[in-house]
């Protein structure tokens, strides 16, 4: 064997040192970390409850403008004005109502509560 002139018992303790130690940084990294994230956690905490009036004073803006009815601004959307179709005197009519309003699903649906009564 190579390792004729160290003992087995120092390089086992040489091999548990070097353990120990990679172990140990290992936790320290870990515990940095674990505190890093509760460090950020609790900023972005402060950072909300900092922020939370005015986001309470935007939404009770909006639900107050909406329940009120007020106009929002001259950008605000509507929905267009419903126009209804006027057809001139002289388009062709069929059963003296104008061509294109078909009914005949009137007539079927009569004709068929008849024959069932």
């Amino acid at each position: 064997s190579r390792r004729r002139h160290t003992s087995s018992a120092s390089v086992s303790w040489a091999r548990r040192c070097v353990q120990e130690t990679a172990t140990r940084k290992r936790m320290a990294e870990d515990r940095d970390k674990v505190e890093m994230e509760e460090q950020i956690k609790k900023e972005k905490e402060k950072e909300w409850e900092h922020t939370r009036d005015k986001r309470v004073k935007s939404w009770r803006n909006f639900r107050d403008t909406r329940l009120s009815g007020k106009k929002k601004g001259k950008y605000e959307t509507r929905a267009p004005q419903v126009k209804t179709e006027e057809r001139p005197d002289y388009a062709p009519k069929i059963d003296g109502k104008p061509m294109g309003i078909n009914e005949d699903y009137k007539k079927a649906w009569k004709q068929l509560t008849v024959v069932k009564n």
